[in-house]
């Protein structure tokens, strides 16, 4: 990744909406550019780094699409000679002539002379003699070579994550190895005195740690390689050492809380000592000014401390900025689907708001999307209550039962 001018992320000075945001860091931010070359058994998730040409076509050669006879269709519906068989790696070898036919098995070759493959069920067999039925055409059950991919085309294009289905093209096409960008390295803290790891006993006035544990998920999910860089005391001297140490290994840094201007809250003293660091007021609900900086050559976001305000900044803004560094795609990729509400709302003209929502069918049969009780940020009893969120634009002011509203299933958000 390349040097990220001080002033990339300057705070602009009226309210932005999310598409603004987005284009910003769009504009703010290059790829990282680092490429490895990794064998296809670990490519899994990976960003392919070069395009990918077809070295061969597929499939290679004419084959069968079923058991059956391979013949010269003629027309004159007489009994075929039966000369030979082919099998899936064993072709007959030889062409055949008008008159004659050969058994062949689903992914053999079709022989020189061949155009038509007969079902084995639909021919009548006498001996050596085979009589196929009268309504076949020319090419009828047979896959043409380069039907699926012709040799030299681009078959994947570069910033495209890896599947399970494009490695299984790509070992279709005999590649063992594939280049691929470096693994996005983000580094997650949370800081708060009050905050202590699952597992230990609470002392009073303490809570569990609980938006590191989501937030190393969430990017896990999204490919990163994640540095956990655990909880860290309300002290600046220590908060300054780790940030510092997070920038040295890190493409990215996320905190969780304390970026607000108590006397404990001391991320933003710290992030402006080693680099820069810039709040901006995004039309959002929930989520508050968002903190976007730079330390060296690392990109530091700073979240809100609630659950749902942290997930929200992050499916948004955090994974923008991930996708930008990544494959260079800052956008919002996740096309959601339009269902009827189950609910209604009022809300603010001008600001972009997310609920948390779940399916329902209504008893009529109908699927609508349900909204969670309460908007309160901090429960995070409503996260696994939902299975995905609704978006309600910035235009929209009141939501009435039936109207259709934009629903993101949590599948699509972190595939």
């Amino acid at each position: 990744m390349g040097k990220i001018p001080n002033d990339c992320f300057a705070a602009p000075e009226e309210m932005i909406t999310t598409e603004e945001a987005i284009a910003q860091i769009k504009h703010s931010l290059c790829p990282v550019t680092e490429i490895e070359t990794i064998s296809l058994d670990t490519a899994v998730g990976r960003i392919l780094a070069k395009d990918i040409k077809a070295p061969c076509s597929l499939p290679p050669f004419n084959n069968s699409a079923v058991d059956g006879y391979a013949f010269k269709l003629t027309g004159d519906h007489q009994p075929l000679q039966l000369i030979g068989r082919s099998a899936a790696g064993s072709p007959f070898g030889k062409p055949i002539e008008e008159g004659e036919c050969v058994k062949i098995f689903t992914g053999a070759i079709i022989p020189d002379g061949a155009d038509t493959v007969a079902m084995l069920e639909d021919c009548k067999l006498d001996g050596e003699l085979v009589s196929p039925p009268p309504n076949l055409q020319i090419n009828s059950n047979i896959r043409k070579a380069g039907e699926d991919i012709n040799e030299g085309e681009t078959v994947l294009k570069s910033g495209t994550r890896l599947r399970p289905m494009e490695i299984a093209r790509l070992a279709s096409l005999g590649y063992a190895t594939v280049a691929v960008f470096q693994k996005l390295k983000v580094g997650i803290l949370s800081t708060g005195d009050e905050l202590t790891e699952p597992g230990k006993r609470l002392a009073i006035g303490q809570i569990y740690d609980s938006n590191r544990y989501l937030l190393k998920t969430l990017f896990k999910k999204l490919g990163a390689e994640v540095i956990d860089f655990g909880i860290i005391k309300d002290n600046p001297k220590s908060l300054q050492q780790t940030l510092s140490t997070a920038a040295k290994n890190c493409h990215m840094i996320i905190s969780s809380g304390g970026i607000s201007t108590g006397d404990e809250d001391h991320v933003k003293q710290s992030v402006q000592k080693l680099g820069k660091l810039d709040f901006w007021r995004i039309a959002i609900k929930p989520g508050r000014p968002l903190a976007l900086g730079t330390i060296d050559d690392s990109v530091f976001l700073g979240l809100p401390g609630n659950p749902v305000a942290a997930l929200v900044c992050t499916v948004n803004f955090g994974f923008a900025i991930a996708n930008r560094l990544m494959r260079g795609d800052a956008g919002r990729p996740v096309p959601g689907v339009t269902l009827p509400a189950a609910f209604e709302m009022e809300k603010k003209a001008g600001r972009r708001e997310w609920l948390r929502g779940r399916y329902i069918t209504t008893q009529d049969g109908i699927t609508g999307v349900k909204a969670y009780h309460s908007t309160g940020s901090s429960l995070i009893s409503s996260l696994t209550w939902a299975n995905g969120l609704i978006e309600i634009p910035e235009e929209i002011t009141e939501i009435k039962e039936g109207m259709q509203v934009r629903f993101i299933p949590f599948g699509e958000l972190f595939e």
